[in-house]
């Protein structure tokens, strides 16, 4: 059985029916600006926070699932001005003269004139507009009082990694006139576990993951906050263990999909380290072939094996310690507490979600075999 069952719900531009954990931001640009634009209320609103948070996301369902209105989405980094924007949101509409030149107000004029044929308000969203907010205060001042220029029942959302108010705090120009702002704060772990698992549902085919699969990405993902990261994780390791024509995705399909989208492990990186970090790290890899996780006491006897076949003496504990939180600190290995389920606390757990053990694990001996 194929492990992708339908490969459009792993895309990152695919907007679901119902988006998770996002239901309160939905509710309140349709309070703040929707519902007024319906009745002949225009406004803005300028949603902002950190990648991956779902702003673009909720934007385009919000355009997608409002009716009586003409829903207009643009990117500004695709556009090298304002006035270039206003030129492809008027095309939209409406044929231009490509060799004629255009201002932002003659282009909200022309805007206004199509509006007053098709009868219905326009909501704008213009997504990464951060630069668009620094450099062009003027031409979004004209956007946000179109309704009073232009007579124009115009709308727009604004989407940006920075909180407006600091852009505008830093510039002394006028005011940019009002505006509603809304922030998007990270998803939990918890929310990316239930993101991951509708998209896996919906896209793989049952057999080719199960809980532990969703819970290491949920957990990488977690780090950021991200759903973008998340789901981009679940579409790579869904391909990388396709490629390798494998019947489910295995916890290294996932650190191989975290390695294609951020590189970590470099042979400079490695090279710097000392013989004692390197065979910590590769008696980690060794654990890790296991699960998702090693303890440090699994570690630490898998480490007195595999430096005593390149010659060395077993560390005490102590001294295990100060090398696992130097490899921690440099960033090759990540830790966490984790409940022993016998009522005796908790212990510190090594995980590697960055590079196929495999492929480390090559390097390392590699590495290794050239030490004198």
């Amino acid at each position: 059985m194929p492990i992708i069952k339908d490969e459009k719900y792993l895309n990152l531009s695919y907007v679901p029916d119902k988006l998770l954990f996002r239901e309160n931001e939905i509710s309140k640009i349709r309070t703040a600006l929707v519902d007024p634009l319906l009745g002949g209320i225009s406004g803005t609103v300028i949603i902002y926070g950190e990648p991956g948070t779902g702003k673009t996301t909720t934007a385009k369902h919000i355009s997608r699932t409002t009716t009586g209105l003409d829903c207009v989405y643009m990117n500004a980094l695709s556009f090298p001005s304002l006035t270039a924007l206003l030129r492809e949101v008027v095309s939209t509409f409406t044929r231009l003269d490509q060799f004629s030149t255009y201002t932002v107000s003659d282009l909200l004029r022309s805007i206004s004139k199509i509006q007053e044929k098709r009868g219905k308000g326009i909501l704008l969203v213009i997504d990464e507009s951060t630069n668009l907010m620094r450099e062009d205060q003027a031409g979004l001042y004209s956007i946000m009082r179109a309704s009073e220029i232009y007579s124009l029942r115009l709308s727009s959302i604004l989407i940006s990694l920075d909180d407006p108010y600091i852009i505008f705090r830093k510039k002394r120009t006028r005011s940019v006139s009002s505006y509603v702002p809304i922030k998007f704060s990270r998803y939990t772990k918890n929310e990316l576990y239930m993101i991951v698992e509708d998209r896996a549902r919906s896209g793989l085919n049952p057999a080719s993951y199960d809980d532990q699969i969703i819970t290491m990405i949920s957990e990488i993902a977690a780090q950021l906050g991200s759903a973008r990261v998340a789901i981009e994780l679940l579409q790579k390791a869904a391909y990388v263990a396709k490629h390798g024509q494998s019947e489910s995705i295995s916890p290294d399909d996932i650190r191989a999909a975290r390695a294609m989208i951020n590189p970590y492990f470099t042979e400079s990186k490695l090279n710097g380290r000392d013989q004692e970090d390197l065979i910590l790290l590769l008696s980690t890899a060794s654990c890790l072939k296991d699960g998702l996780y090693a303890t440090l006491s699994n570690v630490m006897a898998r480490y007195g094996v595999v430096a005593e076949s390149y010659g060395m003496q077993p560390m005490d504990r102590q001294k295990f310690y100060r090398v696992a939180s130097r490899l921690e600190t440099y960033g090759l290995i990540e830790s966490r507490l984790e409940g022993r389920g016998d009522r005796k606390g908790v212990e510190k757990v090594l995980m590697i979600n960055d590079v196929p053990l495999d492929a480390l694990s090559e390097k390392i001996e590699s590495i290794l075999a050239r030490l004198p």
